[in-house]
């Protein structure tokens, strides 16, 4: 039996080229951080809003948050998420693991937008995330 990697065969996505990694990365993680988020001002409020492309989401971290939160993730125009969740830590990690002791960690794919929403009792936290764009 013969896998190959990348090439979209079996239904794997195939991955973009990045040429410039790892060298190009701020730290040992492409990690993008969203800073000042409010969840408090009534309504759903967009925490990450990618139209038009097509990659994965393999990690994910509500960080410096605390509290209840609704949280509503949309993927490709369909409701994934879409609940009351609270927060178990100050850093809880939505997608993906943060550590030796996360043993399932699972990369969100999308093929046309990626919206994740909330609702919640923090004025003020932050979203890590990283993002591999796909072909």
């Amino acid at each position: 039996m013969t896998i190959e990697v990348g090439s979209g065969g079996g239904g794997l996505p195939q991955l973009a080229p990045d040429l410039t990694a790892p060298a190009s990365w701020l730290t040992t993680a492409k990690v993008i951080k969203i800073t000042g988020i409010d969840s408090t001002t009534g309504g759903l409020v967009t925490i990450l809003s990618i139209p038009a492309d097509k990659g994965n989401i393999p990690y994910l971290q509500l960080e410096n948050s605390a509290g209840s939160f609704t949280i509503k993730l949309t993927v490709d125009g369909v409701v994934i998420w879409n609940d009351v969740w609270v927060s178990p830590a100050s850093n809880a990690v939505l997608i993906g693991g943060a550590g030796s002791t996360t043993l399932f960690a699972e990369a969100i794919p999308f093929n046309t937008s990626f919206l994740l929403e909330c609702t919640g009792t923090d004025d003020n936290f932050n979203v890590k995330y990283m993002k591999r764009p796909t072909l």
